[in-house]
């Protein structure tokens, strides 16, 4: 493509690679500049103690030159922690192992404390007006002191450099455990989910198989209806589509409903809901259904007689509570289905600790109280 080509390619034509050139450049740039600030930053502080000590002693140094001098002197380190960054960068596992640290280490110094020591000394040359030929006497008049030095400084720049990494590292396994946890959740989760339509499911269709040997037929055409809306909803459900409080409570209406031609004049519910725009409220589809599928299967079901089914929804101390309470017969099991077991994992993985269900029985009466986060918040 000729540059005439490019400049006349519409922004919006460029493809996510070139799109995203620039931003890669820049991130690979950033630790390239983050070193060579650090380094200019330790010149700084050097120069400004060398000024200091200069004033006490009664000379005065120039700041500029000084700092000029000392940014010079530090090219070696930076160029050094921009080495160990690369190859650090390249074969970060490799060289976090105790032998390959060691190894880098001794090259390192090998190779960059004689340039660090050069740098210095050909500075100072050209500082003093020296010539070259007096590179080799300069060399063996360097005090200890200033050996020790380089060797710390140089050692300074390859552990800053390690230190970095094995932390990146760290990180980079950390959110690489907490991916795949929130994987294993979210699989768990589908799973669950997905185990409650065919649980819901045959349940829906014994009661529908239950209409259909009464041979009233306009009552079982009843009923399919209520189970089509049921299945359009537990299908949006299984594509991911949100659902709200409102949505979870027409969907558990219109269950009681195709429940109620079941059983007739032996079910009656009696709804206490709190006036609220319950659709502003998150919650987990599918999530009251096994509630109240569980009251009917131990409170209507064994019953021959009349049984009513309370139902409570309000919002208290921000948390959504849902109430329902059925009867039970004498000596009879209340239930702790499929149904409650999952939903107990459910809230578990979406809610935490911020969600609970909560279970009161005694030999008259079973009531189920679930309570999760009005703000539809889930655990992180």
């Amino acid at each position: 493509m000729t540059i005439d080509a490019a400049i006349a390619m519409p922004p919006a034509l460029a493809t996510p690679a070139q799109a995203g050139a620039p931003a890669r450049m820049l991130r690979g740039w950033r630790p390239c500049l983050a070193i060579l600030l650090g380094w200019q930053v330790l010149a700084l502080l050097e120069a400004l103690a060398r000024a200091v000590d200069a004033g006490h002693g009664g000379h005065t140094l120039e700041l500029g030159r000084l700092m000029a001098g000392l940014a010079l002197q530090y090219l070696p380190l930076v160029l050094n922690s921009w080495v160990l960054a690369l190859v650090f960068h390249r074969q970060q596992e490799a060289m976090l192992r105790p032998s390959r640290l060691l190894l880098a280490f001794f090259v390192s110094m090998t190779v960059f404390l004689p340039l660090l020591t050069g740098a210095d000394l050909l500075i100072a040359m050209r500082r003093d007006g020296r010539p070259w030929q007096d590179f080799p006497i300069m060399l063996s008049q360097l005090g200890h002191m200033t050996w020790w030095y380089n060797i710390f400084v140089v050692s300074l720049a390859f552990l800053a450099q390690a230190a970095y990494s094995a932390w990146r590292r760290g990180r980079q396994q950390a959110w690489s455990a907490q991916h795949a946890h929130t994987e294993n959740l979210q699989l768990r989760l589908g799973l669950l989910q997905g185990q409650l339509k065919p649980h819901f499911l045959f349940n829906a269709l014994n009661s529908i198989s239950a209409l259909v040997r009464t041979a009233d037929a306009a009552l079982a055409d009843r009923a399919l209806q209520r189970l089509g809306e049921l299945l359009n909803y537990a299908q949006a459900a299984g594509q991911g589509r949100p659902a709200s409080v409102a949505d979870e409570l027409d969907f558990l209406r219109t269950y009681l409903a195709l429940q109620s031609l079941r059983y007739g004049d032996r079910m009656h519910v009696a709804w206490s809901v709190e006036a609220r725009d319950w659709g502003r409220h998150a919650c987990p589809p599918l999530l009251f259904q096994p509630l109240a599928e569980n009251a009917v299967h131990h409170g209507v079901e064994p019953h021959q007689l009349e049984c009513r089914i309370d139902i409570a929804l309000a919002c208290a101390d921000g948390m959504v509570c849902l109430r329902i309470t059925n009867p039970v017969l004498a000596g009879a099991r209340a239930g702790h289905g499929l149904g409650l077991t999952m939903t107990r994992e459910r809230l578990a993985i979406l809610y935490g600790q911020r969600a609970d269900l909560h279970i009161d029985a005694d030999e008259h009466h079973y009531t189920i109280e679930l309570r999760f986060p009005v703000d539809g918040r889930q655990a992180a």
